[in-house]
């Protein structure tokens, strides 16, 4: 069952969202995008609404595609100025934070921090903005990016999983519209600096030069002479990876929740290679095929971490959950890494600021890599 075919049960409760994929059931198959920037404005009681793919790595502005704007002046300003960088957090000491990686959109708090954001929003006139971006097949990033004025609302929590959700719906018709390019042609390595890789099944699509010797050096999972096929040198792994696909393949949308595409999935136990695999579906979740990207995060605390833990007493499990924030988890992607509720992470955070001395995440993380450059 699709994303619309479950929402539509919620009835009256679900009535702006289904407003949303009734507008993009009309003006999608006319090609008419620039309608559905001014339907989404009035469903939304919002300024501006804009959506666009960018091809990665995305500080190219000429590799944007925008496929509708309520204001096309406004957004080929947004990236004249290079506002977008895949890195939302892009000061030179912070860690790199690719959105996608946590959820289908990004906290509204994150943006409302970041200077190039803000800045550029309170010139056009936009004071709460949100982005809500996914992957597509050809590795490009779907964003749909909504504005409203300081007179406005705030976005609350329904907003961003209505937003979400209709992202995931703008999903499908997207994918047929872009230029699509060939998964294994897509050369990873420029991209990211943790293991990478486009997966199918146990099949290897693409991945970067960190996942291949990964692959050698971990002892978890092996890439075969041909350079395509995978092995699991643990069938406890291969099982947990297969459950996890399968959970993402044909798990059921809830619309009372924000939407998730991906799983963090800890793997190798105690040993030293332990890490979190993270999974994430590349095409839509009713699609027959099993595409998904995998990304690896070192699961051992970063010795930075431990050093500033140690200074200030930090716990061990404060240091374990300190160490995935900077390493750009977000709270809710921590929660699933560790096992833990997203109440109980986010009062170790709580004290983990508190025991830093820091106001905010931001200013937590600035403190630790400006201290340890």
């Amino acid at each position: 069952m699709d994303t619309r075919q479950v929402c539509s049960r919620y009835g009256a409760r679900m009535k702006t969202l289904n407003r949303m994929f009734d507008a993009i059931d009309a003006r999608i198959p006319a090609d008419d995008w620039d309608a559905l920037a001014e339907d989404f404005r009035s469903i939304l009681n919002c300024d501006f609404v804009t959506c666009y793919t960018v091809r990665l790595p995305a500080e190219i502005p000429r590799r944007s595609n925008i496929l509708m704007a309520s204001d096309r002046s406004a957004m080929e300003d947004y990236f004249e100025r290079q506002i977008y960088r895949l890195q939302i957090i892009d000061e030179d000491e912070l860690p790199g934070f690719a959105p996608f990686k946590s959820s289908d959109y990004i906290d509204p708090d994150v943006l409302r921090n970041h200077p190039h954001y803000t800045q550029w929003g309170k010139r056009i006139g936009f004071f709460y903005i949100i982005f809500s971006p996914l992957l597509i097949s050809s590795f490009e990033l779907l964003v749909l990016g909504i504005s409203r004025s300081e007179a406005g609302p705030d976005f609350d929590d329904n907003d961003c999983w209505r937003i979400g959700l209709a992202t995931r719906y703008l999903r499908r018709f997207v994918q047929a519209q872009c230029a699509s390019q060939p998964d294994g042609t897509i050369d990873l390595s420029g991209y990211f600096d943790i293991p990478v890789a486009v997966v199918e099944d146990q099949i290897l699509l693409s991945a970067n030069d960190v996942f291949k010797s990964w692959c050698s050096t971990s002892g978890l999972i092996h890439l075969e002479g041909d350079g395509r096929s995978l092995s699991y040198l643990d069938k406890n792994i291969e099982r947990e990876i297969g459950r996890a696909t399968n959970s993402l393949v044909n798990k059921a949308i809830d619309p009372a929740a924000p939407p998730k595409v991906q799983i963090a999935l800890p793997i190798g136990g105690n040993s030293p290679n332990r890490c979190v695999l993270q999974i994430m579906l590349m095409l839509a979740g009713d699609n027959a095929q099993r595409r998904c990207v995998w990304f690896v995060h070192n699961a051992n605390p970063n010795d930075a971490v431990a050093s500033l833990g140690d200074e200030v007493g930090l716990t061990p499990t404060e240091i374990e959950i300190f160490s995935h924030l900077a390493n750009g988890n977000s709270a809710r992607s921590i929660a699933n890494i560790a096992g833990k509720s997203d109440a109980t992470v986010r009062w170790h955070i709580r004290n983990i600021l508190a025991k830093c001395g820091a106001r905010s995440q931001k200013e937590l993380l600035a403190r630790l890599f400006n201290e340890t450059i």
